[in-house]
């Protein structure tokens, strides 16, 4: 995998605008590539310029050769072309060929090239004047184009495949270290760029197979290692690697040196130099976080274990029997106190491990792209420049998330997992969900669809062939069976968010504040909506079907019985169908009842505004009550206040929400500007009911101008704050974006669009007149469900953009009580403080 790819995959998202921009150093590069052909006499066409800025791997495009080069076997070649280095295509790699301008000419004159490796050879050995140049200078060639010649080794009998296997076996045989340690101990005998090059995962499976090997064949191939090592050496002291390269380089002459290179070669330095810059900027403020977090973490800890003692110290004191009567269990508070302290360095873990990781990454991408510049300049920069730039290079050698690391697995294993190191990492570690697979639960998502279509197929046959169209009871059971599809369909819509989401690096596991070690992927979450719809669809073929009286049972009863399925399911406390993504949901839930009483959270919000589009679902259920356990073939509940309380209860709540938040923000906008909103919202729920009840023409009127406000209003908050579009001055309708153009502004006409489905419901007899009003409002309410999941696809994608321009990674967890609870109770409302860089955004 090339490692744009890799870093695109591995990096946190949050936090990608702080890595190393690798893309754009390689065009960079590409420039170096264009300006060597152009002082070569060759051309670079404006389309492959074009293509290569525009490429989205990073690839470099092919560029062509000077006219003398095409008469290579006729005529003599371009002086300065001729001075170009060949590479040995028996070792070179796919990124090798393409960062290496084409060379006709050395593949038709081979003996040119060697001549001139043998002439600069010489030079290295006898001339006095080249000996001891730190970096090869223009005044050393007989043209402009000479300073880039560099000397390839091209003895077969050290390939360069065969010194990057001895050093891959080196690292296997490392005992465990850490890699990037290993790699630096072993850069002072063997060139940086090529051990560095290397893979984690090749490393990893070196390490693998060294360990299967047995004693014998282990020293063989230690000796070959050392024997390359030997052969690297005694080259390296005869001179065929360039003088000076790999000499020690004194502080401030790579700049002077830099100045005899060309424009692209300082313009990719400048633009590495500011690179490490804001790396090394962004690692320290996140590494003084990580310390004053961890202080407090220490501060806490002795707190608790200080109460535990005293405790401990009072029962020693009584007698036996009295002591074993008030060794009562842990107090509730107590255990909360340590519940939550658990989960802060639970979640201060996983950030050290995020910095980490950001510290790997980048040096690597820092070596590598050394590496590909050194192919394409044909000189050596990687030991000059790192040894040049040392002060910009300091949060790689920093270690002290190393040692973070260290202190936390000690603490916690010491203070959860009383001593026992191996069950306290089993729960510090982060899995890898990299090696996990999913055809189990994708065989079983898709036979669950397939079997539910093909009887919900067989109920429409039945339908259209009116066996039970008559029948008094399918007018008021396809209303319910209705009701009850609508979640369900949702559900199976909201997979396409999620893998959409996955896709395209949108981390909403961290936004829906889900389990980082164990939270549901998109494709077992596809499980849950399709055993749900092969159950609907079950029963409502039992209902449907002729053959129903032999269930025993009135086919009224059977939307109780598959609601107590659908409890039962969510309810099961068995570790089986993904219980922690169904109590997440039995929790959020609790929490949106609940609003008033608590802080509001991304979640709580996001889910009440997918119930208000649920109200389809709602107002059925007092149908649902009526046909099943009254057992009335008819009844009418459109002008039910059942029926409007169901309507208003997802609208209220949102809206008790938005006054919560302007409680806790102390700001008015934009948390009581939202509320209008949904103000609006319930104002036509009850003129749309009263139009209904009393079919006066006042209210009609009423509901259709207090719908067009509403619908507009909601149409410029979707816009302008929910999908934060139309900013002012963004090329594209915003300035950082993550899905393609084209999606948002196909999102904006959709969701005019669906906003306005309510005008389908002034004249239903107009649209469908030989169906029933409720088919009517059932398609309205499957578009509004086909809205909000555009919605939600979008209302996330902002809220991860918004986390990436804080640097939000880490969730915010208030810590118990303070250092000093009985000073600070009253000031801080007995908490330490958050463990965290960020939270999610409460906006």
């Amino acid at each position: 995998m090339k490692f744009a790819k890799s870093l695109a995959q591995e990096a946190v998202p949050e936090w990608r605008a702080k890595y190393l921009d690798y893309r754009g150093l390689k065009k960079k590069i590409t420039l170096i590539q264009h300006e060597q052909i152009i002082a070569a006499g060759g051309t670079v066409s404006a389309s492959a310029a074009v293509s290569r800025s525009n490429s989205p791997d990073g690839s470099a495009p092919i560029l062509s050769s000077p006219p003398n080069a095409a008469r290579g076997r006729t005529g003599a070649p371009d002086e300065s072309l001729a001075l170009l280095a060949e590479v040995d295509p028996a070792t070179t790699t796919d990124d090798d060929r393409r960062m290496t301008p084409a060379d006709d000419t050395a593949r038709a004159a081979p003996s040119l090239h060697q001549s001139l490796h043998a002439h600069f050879a010489n030079d290295e050995k006898t001339g006095p004047a080249n000996a001891h140049v730190p970096f090869p200078t223009t005044a050393t060639a007989s043209s402009a184009a000479a300073s880039s010649i560099v000397s390839l080794d091209s003895s077969p009998a050290t390939p360069a495949r065969g010194r990057g296997g001895a050093a891959k076996y080196a690292l296997a045989n490392a005992g465990g270290e850490d890699a990037l340690q290993v790699l630096g101990s072993l850069g002072s005998d063997m060139d940086q760029g090529l051990i560095l090059d290397m893979h984690l995962d090749d490393v990893a499976d070196a390490t693998a197979r060294a360990k299967s090997r047995d004693r014998s064949r282990s020293v063989v191939r230690k000796s070959s290692f050392r024997s390359t090592i030997s052969a690297y050496r005694q080259r390296h002291r005869a001179g065929t690697v360039m003088a000076g390269v790999d000499e020690p380089v004194v502080i401030g002459a790579f700049d002077e040196f830099l100045e005899t290179r060309g424009h692209a070669e300082k313009e990719f330095f400048k633009m590495l130099d500011a690179e490490l810059n804001k790396i090394d900027t962004f690692y320290t403020e996140q590494r003084q976080i990580q310390l004053d977090t961890m202080s407090k973490i220490k501060q806490q800890i002795a707190m608790q274990r200080q109460e535990r003692n005293s405790l401990e110290a009072a029962l020693t004191t009584e007698p036996v029997v009295l002591r074993f009567l008030h060794s009562a269990p842990v107090s509730p508070s107590t255990m909360i106190r340590k519940k939550v302290l658990r989960d802060a360095m639970l979640e201060f873990y996983r950030g050290l491990l995020l910095l980490r990781n950001y510290q790997i990454l980048n040096f690597t991408g820092m070596i590598k792209i050394l590496k590909k510049f050194s192919k394409t300049a044909h000189w050596q920069a990687s030991r000059p420049y790192m040894t040049d730039r040392k002060p910009l290079l300091k949060w790689d050698q920093d270690r002290t998330v190393r040692d973070l690391l260290k202190e936390t697995e000690n603490l916690y294993c010491e203070f959860f997992a009383n001593g026992r190191r191996q069950v306290g990492m089993k729960q510090l570690r982060l899995p890898d969900k990299r090696k996990v697979t999913y055809q189990e639960v994708t065989w079983t998502s898709g036979f669950f669809l397939g079997a539910g279509l093909c009887l919900l197929i067989q109920c429409i046959v039945v339908i259209i062939k009116g066996e039970t169209y008559n029948a008094p009871h399918f007018i008021p059971m396809v209303q319910v069976y209705s009701g009850l599809l609508m979640p369900i369909v949702f559900a199976m819509l909201f997979v396409g968010c999620l893998s959409m989401w996955s896709i395209h690096g949108v981390n909403y596991a961290f936004i829906f504040e889900f389990d980082s070690r164990d939270h549901i992927h998109y494709l077992e979450f596809l499980s849950l909506p399709s055993l749900l719809f092969f159950t609907w669809s079950l029963f409502v073929f039992l209902t449907l079907s002729p053959y129903n009286a032999d269930l025993g049972m009135s086919p009224l009863v059977l939307p109780v019985v598959f609601s107590a399925v659908v409890v039962a399911l969510f309810a099961n406390p068995l570790p089986i169908m993904f219980r922690g993504a169904r109590y997440w949901l039995i929790r959020t839930l609790t929490r949106i009842v609940l609003s008033p009483f608590h802080k509001i959270y991304f979640r709580d919000f996001f889910l009440t505004d997918i119930l208000c589009s649920l109200t389809f679902s709602l107002t059925s259920l007092p149908l649902f009550f009526c046909v099943s356990f009254r057992q009335q073939e008819a009844c009418d509940t459109s002008t039910s206040l059942f029926t409007l309380a169901f309507a208003l209860v997802p609208l209220v709540l949102r809206f008790v929400q938005c006054l919560r938040r302007t409680y806790d923000s102390g700001h008015l906008h934009p948390h009581m500007t939202n509320a209008v909103k949904y103000a609006l919202s319930s104002a036509v729920v009850v003129s749309s009911f009263h139009w209904r009840a009393t079919q006066l023409s006042a209210w009609f009127y009423l509901w259709i101008g207090i719908s067009c406000a509403a619908t507009l209003y909601a149409i410029a908050w979707d816009t302008v704050f929910d999908w934060g579009l139309l900013q002012r001055g963004a090329r594209g309708l915003r300035h950082d974006k993550i899905f393609p153009e084209w999606w948002y502004y196909a999102a904006l006409v959709l969701n005019v669009v669906l906003r306005a489905s309510w005008v389908m419901l002034v004249s239903p007899g107009h649209w469908l007149p030989t169906l029933p009003v409720f088919t009517l409002t059932m398609v309205s309410a499957l578009l509004e469900v086909v809205r909000r999941v555009v919605w939600c696809l979008f209302r996330m994608e902002n809220e991860h953009v918004s986390n990436c321009g804080q640097f939000r990674a880490t969730k915010e967890i208030p810590l118990p009580r303070a250092p000093h609870a009985h000073d600070d109770d009253d000031v801080h409302g007995g908490h330490a403080g958050t463990v965290g860089g960020g939270g999610n955004a409460h906006v």
